[in-house]
């Protein structure tokens, strides 16, 4: 994942570097400043993930909803960013997706807005959360049980499925 993030980073700036096969490329349409990268996740993991590369950090409640993991992703990234020595929030330099002086954590929500609280609450009923824990460790969220099954049939490796309806 971080090899992703770090090309995703080259492609928003410079493009990949020569002697690559995909030097050249460009992402497009090209911005005046190009955008923040921000790190959506679910895990500690995560959480840990965005810190180690100065990276803003949002959990996304709406596909983990346990509070537990979410005060653990979230300390474990104020505390990685603790320990690279900058504890207080600032924006990146320059604005365009630089690494950040400290943390800043976002929590991204589950909302459901109907015409009524009983559409709202039907539409909620119908929502499934489906968390596969590969034998590797890597744990991911899918919205249904088969699509949970076929992941895990693709990857090739043992997992197991939870699954919560929320509601």
């Amino acid at each position: 994942m971080a090899e992703k993030l770090a090309e995703l980073r080259r492609f928003l700036h410079d493009g990949p570097a020569a002697g690559d096969p995909r030097h050249g490329l460009r992402a497009s349409p090209v911005p005046p400043v190009p955008p923040e990268v921000y790190l959506l996740g679910t895990t500690r993991g995560s959480g840990e993930l965005a810190a180690e590369l100065g990276l803003p950090y949002v959990f996304a409640l709406f596909l983990n909803n346990d509070a537990g993991e979410m005060a653990a992703a979230v300390g474990r990234y104020q505390a990685g960013f603790a320990a690279r020595g900058t504890p207080s929030p600032q924006p990146s330099p320059g604005g365009g997706g630089g690494e950040w002086a400290g943390p800043y954590t976002m929590l991204a929500l589950p909302v459901i807005v109907a015409d009524s609280d009983g559409a709202a609450a039907g539409y909620a009923a119908k929502v499934e959360v489906v968390r596969i824990t590969l034998d590797s460790g890597r744990i991911l969220t899918v919205g249904s049980v088969a699509a949970g099954e076929e992941f895990g049939r693709q990857s090739g490796e043992g997992y197991q499925s939870a699954c919560g309806r929320r509601g």
